[in-house]
């Protein structure tokens, strides 16, 4: 069984992985995303794809923590919705942080996921 804690704002994403044998959390990927300025709808088709990708790393996780500055993590769970039911269905939360540290994310994974009931 593994967890995820996703931070990730417009352009980047850092995806942390628990299991049982990696307690203490580990970075798996990070994605990074470069929006064309040239027209909104090839921005909108660069964070499609962007989230698409995103998606696709994180669908084998059992539960997914979303945390973030300003929009980019709701952004990512409206797309969710609209595209990748079975990921948002492993989503326990959505939380506002600014810029924490590595360390600081994983912390926050532990207290979110003891609050779930959920052991790492």
């Amino acid at each position: 069984m593994s967890h995820s804690i996703v931070w990730l704002d417009n352009k980047h994403a850092k995806i942390f992985e628990f299991t049982e044998k990696t307690k203490e959390g580990h970075k798996v990927d990070r994605k990074e995303h470069h929006t064309h300025h040239h027209s909104d709808s090839a921005g909108k088709e660069d964070e499609k794809k962007f989230f698409n990708a995103l998606s696709k790393d994180l669908s084998h996780f059992q539960e997914i923590l979303l945390v973030g500055p300003g929009l980019g993590k709701d952004h990512f769970k409206k797309y969710l919705e609209e595209h990748h039911k079975d990921v948002l269905q492993k989503v326990i939360g959505v939380e506002t942080v600014d810029h924490p540290t590595d360390n600081e994310l994983v912390a926050l994974a532990k207290r979110v996921f003891k609050a779930h009931h959920i052991l790492i």
